[in-house]
């Protein structure tokens, strides 16, 4: 992911996710669209997805997304919140106790 939005001229900050779902919070170039950044991530990431595992050939991303600006002051909150993708969304244990 970071390699495609470099190539798109973008700075990828932070990249993390779940099974179902993924967080990119880049710094967008003036020249690059949200549309046009998100269309080559979602195609890079599906071809890899495909190459990569044979077995996932039904695989495809959902239709839409959502894009939100963030100001400088919440940058650290915003990069650790994406870096606790994968513990956030850890299914609970017993107890109700999720697995951070």
């Amino acid at each position: 992911m970071a390699g495609v939005a470099q190539r798109k001229g973008v700075i990828a900050l932070a990249v993390g996710g779940a099974r179902d779902h993924i967080h990119v919070y880049v710094s967008l170039s003036a020249h690059t669209s949200v549309a046009s950044l998100v269309d080559a991530l979602k195609a890079n990431s599906s071809r890899w997805i495909h190459q990569t595992f044979p077995q996932l050939r039904l695989f495809s991303r959902q239709k839409g997304y959502a894009a939100f600006s963030v100001c400088r002051r919440c940058e650290e909150r915003v990069i650790g919140y994406i870096r606790s993708q994968e513990v956030r969304h850890r299914p609970a244990r017993k107890g109700g106790v999720r697995g951070d």
